[in-house]
């Protein structure tokens, strides 16, 4: 049976546009609802900042930095799963190509793959420069946490940030509570 979640809130961008942002406060007491309930059923819940051993040293929160390709239904190719409604800022900022019918074959522009990294990289987001949670969280999603199309990493903290500084320092407290055992 199923013995392991993943519990992220829902953001205001990609597939969540439509959706109200989340309230941080309301999504760490149900995070803590949760993760008791998880426990007394013998499973595991899980979010992204929380696997302290898998630090973000390379300052990408995901696969932008070239390791992900998303094909979309109509052939275009982005560096972003959440980069799926056609015209959007995200689908513009995150594609690197697509399937090219007469040759029969998917192009990407390396060059742009490579704008995008320099461009998305943590140390581009200066609110992050003195969050304590900089190395786990490399910035948050690049799709979610979005500015202008002139500087698309300078955006201010969101309750997103909230959540993981939060859920950080709760696993911190934990693991440490734990070394006293």
């Amino acid at each position: 049976g199923l013995k392991h979640m993943y519990m992220v809130p829902v953001s205001g961008s990609g597939r969540g546009k439509t959706q109200d942002g989340v309230d941080a406060h309301d999504f760490i007491e149900n995070w803590c609802v949760a993760s008791q309930t998880a426990k007394a059923l013998h499973m595991s819940l899980d979010h992204p900042v929380l696997d302290l051993d898998r630090l973000r040293a390379d300052g990408f929160a995901c696969g932008i930095n070239g390791s992900n390709f998303a094909v979309m239904p109509d052939g275009k190719v982005s560096l972003c799963y959440e980069a799926v409604i056609p015209g959007s800022l995200q689908d513009q900022l995150f594609g690197v190509g697509g399937y090219v019918p007469d040759k029969q074959t998917f192009e990407t522009d390396l060059v742009r793959i490579n704008e995008i990294r320099h461009s998305f990289h943590v140390s581009k987001r200066s609110v992050c420069d003195n969050c304590f949670c900089r190395s786990n969280c490399a910035g948050r999603c690049a799709a979610r946490e979005l500015g202008s199309p002139e500087n698309p990493r300078e955006f201010p903290m969101t309750s997103g940030c909230d959540v993981t500084r939060t859920l950080t320092a709760l696993k911190i407290a934990e693991l440490a509570w734990q070394g006293e055992q």
